[in-house]
């Protein structure tokens, strides 16, 4: 609904985080919630371009950070959303290690068929809309969304579960024309072959 999505936005401005880290830190205390574990491990994906030299190169670059949350004493909600912003301001500060050279220096324990160190992924994407595509209320006209991709599943989840995100600019106020905050659409992907569909 678009009225959930800016009380996230005036959430996110208030704390002084973006609104992925807000989204982040309730991924992260759900996970908290489910595995009944104090440290969270969540992937994020960079553009893995930091680098001018890469910014010329063309192909697949995109590089997954593995971002650990403590979760120890039970934070409140605002202590975990600041602890989200330092740790993936730290985390984007050294995106250019590459994430099979993470892998490689920590060894961790392999087991066939997951991915080393985090089994759940976080991602966002910034779409900018036209005015033509939002309906009278402020929300996304279902034809735009089938043309830009919003909300569609990859054919193929490559980790446990994905929650993906995206960012929808470009609302105005139909009465007033003054700019509103961004539409976020919320996209769910887990393995088959460990979820069923009824419960996720």
């Amino acid at each position: 609904a678009p009225e959930l999505g800016d009380a996230l936005v005036s959430y996110a401005s208030r704390e002084g985080v973006t609104v992925f880290m807000a989204l982040f830190a309730a991924v992260s205390a759900l996970m908290r919630l489910v595995s009944g574990q104090e440290d969270v491990v969540l992937g994020v994906t960079v553009a893995g371009r930091a680098e001018v030299a890469t910014d010329d190169l063309i192909g697949y670059m995109i590089n997954p950070l593995a971002i650990r949350i403590d979760h120890g004493g039970r934070p409140r909600f605002h202590t975990l959303v600041q602890q989200v912003r330092t740790v993936l301001l730290e985390a984007y500060a050294h995106q250019e290690m590459r994430f099979e050279m993470l892998v490689s220096e920590l060894q961790p324990e392999r087991d066939q068929g997951l991915t080393p160190l985090f089994q759940v992924m976080v991602n966002q994407q910034v779409i900018p809309l036209r005015v033509e595509d939002f309906d009278a209320g402020g929300g996304l006209v279902a034809s735009a969304a089938k043309a830009r991709g919003v909300g569609m599943a990859e054919a193929q989840c490559h980790y446990d579960v994905s929650f993906n995100f995206a960012q929808l600019q470009g609302r105005i106020d139909v009465t007033t024309g003054a700019p509103m905050a961004p539409l976020v659409e919320v996209g769910l992907e887990w393995r088959e072959t460990l979820f069923e569909d009824d419960t996720m």
